[in-house]
Parts: structure tokens; C-alpha cells; sequence
């Protein structure tokens, strides 16, 4: 469920609670209730977060034409280059084990 589906559930079911609770000595609640719908509303209407985007921004342009920059990476992306760099090195650790050791891997 996404974050929008659970927060439109939320919406119907406090803006359908008045038809569950006596109304009778419920004020104090619909003050709590009118304050979580109108959350609930304001949460609906920021954009939705993009997974997997990358922000870069320039920091700095060298005069020999190197520049500096920052990557601002969402938790996705953090995790996809964690396990490609894991990968990476676990390839080069076969490639070097195979110059080393030329049966290795069942090559012989």
C-alpha cells in the first residue's frame, strides 16, 4: 500500500467516524478529528516522494575545468550502488583469482 492509500483510507474513515460515534459528549474528539483530516489533506497534496532520483548539484568549478559536485541519493539508490560496488568487487576478485590460479572455477 502506498503512502497515498493509506492516507486516503485514513481520510474516509475520520471523515465517516461520525457515523459510528454517538454524538452525544464527542466535541472534544471532532476537535482532534477536524485536525487530523485537515493533515491528512495537506500530506495528500505534497508531490510524492520519487524513489531513485539522484540530486546533483555543482559546488565548485576548477580552473583547470575539474569541478566539484554533490550527490544527494534517495535510501534506493544508496542501496543499489552499495550492492553494485559489492558486485563489482566480487568480479574483479574472480577475474584476479583466475589470473592468479588458471584452473580456478573449474576452467582446467
Amino acid at each position: 500500500m502506498t503512502k497515498d492509500e493509506a492516507l486516503m483510507k485514513a481520510l474516509e474513515a475520520l471523515e465517516n467516524i461520525n457515523n459510528w460515534l454517538p454524538t452525544i459528549g464527542q466535541k472534544g474528539l471532532r476537535d482532534y478529528e477536524a485536525d487530523a483530516i485537515t493533515a491528512i489533506k495537506e500530506a495528500l497534496a505534497q508531490p510524492e516522494e520519487q524513489q531513485g532520483l539522484i540530486d546533483v548539484a555543482l559546488l565548485k568549478e576548477n580552473e583547470d575545468g575539474s569541478a566539484v559536485y554533490s550527490f544527494e541519493l534517495s535510501d534506493d539508490m544508496k542501496d543499489a550502488f552499495v550492492r553494485f560496488g559489492i558486485m563489482q568487487a566480487l568480479k574483479a576478485g574472480i577475474e584476479e583469482a583466475r589470473e592468479l590460479h588458471p584452473g580456478f572455477g573449474g576452467t582446467e
